[in-house]
Parts: structure tokens; C-alpha cells; sequence
């Protein structure tokens, strides 16, 4: 017996469907065939990572690392190819397009290659594979000036900190979460497995044990300690009160983001940045992680912002973070160092607090 697995509840039903029928018949066998997840809290994900006894899994998958245009890679993810079976002919036009098209690229990866790209009618990647792995290879250091972005989280989320330094390109990230549950708990339950408790032991995601919302102000004394007194402070409007608050105690103002339009100059700001100068300290798995599923959502008039809500995996919180420290950061006017350290754009006019800017 075979069937076809699929990505959401519809193939964990007919699988469970099939399983069932397996008492019926003596002798009967189970095969499924998919493409790979996205995720490893896919059904499928967790079938191939844990195979029970009498079980055997074979998985066909390109290098995610390597060249999605080598034809080596293509007859890895496909092992029938040397039949025929797809036809060279319809890769060889599907990569000409994914050349050029994100989209198909993303199409391209997830049902050629086999690489469990999240579903591709999300929208576009914010950044593609390559260029990440370009901004995680530049090795700026922090230099002038910090913007920090701020996205709050409730019970199920992270809040996550964002530090941008305008002046060098140098990205840098923290997070916060809950206690309750477990760190073990979340990830499983998330389809991330020990990616919070290697982002812990890493000093990039804190933790409030006992509690089940994440402590914004031990966040925000962990951004001074680590990254020192920002000059900007920015957050949307989710929970911006809270953090205002806490932020007033050591006098630092924070500035909130003002509608779509605003959405739409970071983002663009921020796909540039990586392109051409952004520079991520290494080591920041929860930074990535989000990054490397991250989607656009187009508006009506053609624009596109950050998809909101769940990734593929987990929230977009340190992703949103970044965006929005990198867009406000890239908004101020280039100048050379002596300029910076004798003019700071950001200083707020006496009295005023958490001021809506258009850049």
C-alpha cells in the first residue's frame, strides 16, 4: 500500500487512515512517499528522525549548501533523473526561471531539491540562503552610534532585542522568553527541538524561570550590559506602553514605529543592508533560524512587509527585531566617523516620549 504524504493535516489524517488498515491485511506493508518538510514538527519531519523498529527511511536531498544550479545536486534530490524521470529538459527551464524569479526558487529548492523550504505560496524569502550566509561572513565590529528594534511577545512568542550599528553594518540579537513551559517542551512543541536550549547555553535567549510571559526588563538590562547605551530605541505598537516604561527608568526614550508605510521602507532597507553591507555575529542560532524561514506578505498596492505571526518552526520575533533596527538604522544620513561622534540624529527634544518618527 502507498500514499502520498502532504504538508499540514491532510496527510497526518491519511497516514493516521493508513496505519490503521495495516491490522486488516496480513503481512501488509506501509510506504510513504513526501517531500521533505520545513519543519521537524511536521509528521513526516518526526517519522524520518525516529524511525520505530521494522521501519526504514531513505531520504534523496540536494546539499543545502551547495550550488541549487549543479546538476550533481539535482541528481542527488533525484535519483531517477538518469531515466528520465523528471525530464533534464523541465529542470534545466525550471532553474532558467529560478535564476531570476525568488519565487520560483523557492519552488525550485523545496519540490526539486528536496530541501523543505516552507510552502512557497507564503510569499518571497526575505533574504535568500546565499545572502544570509554572506552577511554571517562579513566580520564588521560594532562601530558608532547603536539603534536597537524591540518586538514584544506574549505567553507563546519571544521578545527579542535587535542591535544595529549604522556606521559598520554590525548586526547583533538577543531574546527572551517564559519558564513555563520548559525550554525542551517549547521547542518540541514548536518543531525546533533543542534550538532554544543551544540559543540559552549561548547567552543569545533568556530565560524567566517560574514565569510564563518573557521578563522585558531583564532584557533590556542585558542589551545595556552587552551592547552599552543605544541612541535610538525603536518598537511597534504591540505592548509599546510596557516597554516605554521600563526603558524611562534609565532615562532612554522610545520611538514607535508608525503604520505600513513605514513596514514597507524597513524591509526594503533591510533586503538592501544584506545585499551589500550587513554584517551578523555569528553564533546567533535563533537570529538564523527565523531568517532562514522569514516571508514577505505583499499589500495591495504591490509593497510587501514581513508576513506577521508564526514562522515555520517558530515566531518571527527576533526576525521582525532586526528588520526593524536595520530599516530605522538605515533611514539615518551616511556620514564619516568624525561626523558621527560630533552629531547624534537621534537625540530626542527635552520632555518628549515615545514619539511616532517617519523617516
Amino acid at each position: 500500500m502507498s500514499g502520498a504524504t502532504g504538508k499540514g493535516s491532510g496527510g497526518e489524517r491519511m497516514y493516521s487512515a493508513a496505519r490503521t488498515s495495516l491490522g486488516k491485511m496480513p503481512n501488509s506493508k506501509l510506504i510513504l512517499l513526501g517531500t521533505r518538510a520545513a519543519t521537524g514538527g511536521h509528521f513526516l519531519s518526526r517519522l524520518i528522525s525516529r524511525p520505530s523498529a521494522g521501519e526504514a527511511v531513505q531520504v534523496h536531498a540536494a546539499d543545502p549548501d551547495g550550488d541549487p544550479f549543479n546538476q550533481h545536486q539535482w541528481h542527488r534530490a533525484n535519483p531517477g533523473l538518469r531515466f528520465g524521470l523528471p525530464m533534464k529538459s523541465v529542470l534545466v527551464q525550471e532553474a532558467a526561471r529560478a535564476r531570476t524569479d525568488p519565487a520560483a526558487m523557492q519552488m525550485f529548492r523545496s519540490l526539486r531539491l528536496n530541501l523543505g523550504e516552507p510552502d512557497h505560496s507564503l510569499g518571497e524569502l526575505v533574504v535568500e540562503a546565499a545572502t544570509w550566509k554572506q552577511c554571517l561572513d562579513r566580520q564588521a565590529q560594532p562601530e558608532g552610534p547603536l539603534v536597537v528594534g524591540l518586538d514584544l511577545g506574549g505567553a507563546r512568542s519571544l521578545t527579542s532585542a535587535a542591535a544595529y550599528w549604522p556606521q559598520s553594518g554590525r548586526l547583533d540579537s538577543m531574546s527572551a522568553c517564559g519558564g513555563t513551559p520548559p525550554l525542551l517542551d517549547r521547542g518540541e512543541t514548536d518543531g525546533v527541538g533543542g534550538l532554544y536550549l543551544q540559543a540559552q547555553a549561548a547567552g543569545e535567549l533568556s530565560v524567566a524561570e517560574g514565569w510564563r510571559l518573557p521578563d522585558v526588563g531583564v532584557l533590556v538590562e542585558r542589551v545595556l550590559e552587552a551592547w552599552g547605551r543605544p541612541a535610538a530605541v525603536y518598537a511597534d505598537n504591540y505592548h509599546q506602553a510596557e516597554a516605554a516604561d521600563i526603558l524611562d527608568r534609565y532615562g532612554i526614550e522610545l520611538t514607535v514605529r508608525r503604520g505600513l508605510s513605514e513596514q514597507v521602507e524597513d524591509l526594503a532597507r533591510f533586503r538592501r543592508a544584506a545585499d551589500i553591507r550587513l554584517s551578523v555575529r555569528p553564533g546567533r542560532a535563533l537570529l538564523s533560524h527565523a531568517m532562514a524561514v522569514a516571508r514577505t506578505r505583499t499589500l495591495t498596492a504591490g509593497d510587501r512587509v514581513l508576513a506577521p505571526g508564526r514562522l515555520e518552526g517558530m515566531r518571527d520575533d527576533p526576525a521582525a527585531a532586526a528588520i526593524l533596527a536595520v530599516g530605522r538604522g538605515e533611514a539615518l544620513p551616511t556620514a564619516s566617523p568624525p561626523a558621527w561622534s560630533s552629531f547624534n540624529p537621534f537625540a530626542p527634544a527635552a520632555g518628549r516620549r515615545r514619539t511616532p518618527v517617519s523617516a
